[in-house]
């Protein structure tokens, strides 16, 4: 038998991993006879969910080719890209 815990971005909130310890109980009916086994209780380390945050910036203005013209305008790039917060 076997489980997947699936914690929370609550479960670890700093940079630093939580311990917390997992037990729990296993019953089952044999026939008609009800069987209680108790699991013993492990420690498990949960680790900070990685989150980021992205802040996209781009110039205001930005010039591009008039498509309506035969002459093909050429402009300089534009700046763009993402601030990691």
């Amino acid at each position: 038998m076997a489980r997947l815990l699936v914690p929370s971005h609550e479960a670890a909130p700093t940079l630093d991993p939580v311990r917390y310890f997992v037990g729990g109980r296993m019953r089952y009916f044999q026939g008609s006879t009800a069987i209680d086994v108790p699991l013993t209780t492990a420690p498990i380390l949960v680790y900070p969910t990685p989150r980021i945050i992205l802040t996209y910036f781009h110039e205001r203005d930005v010039r591009s080719d008039d498509p309506f013209t035969e002459i093909f305008d050429i402009f300089a790039s534009i700046d763009a890209g993402p601030f990691a917060v």
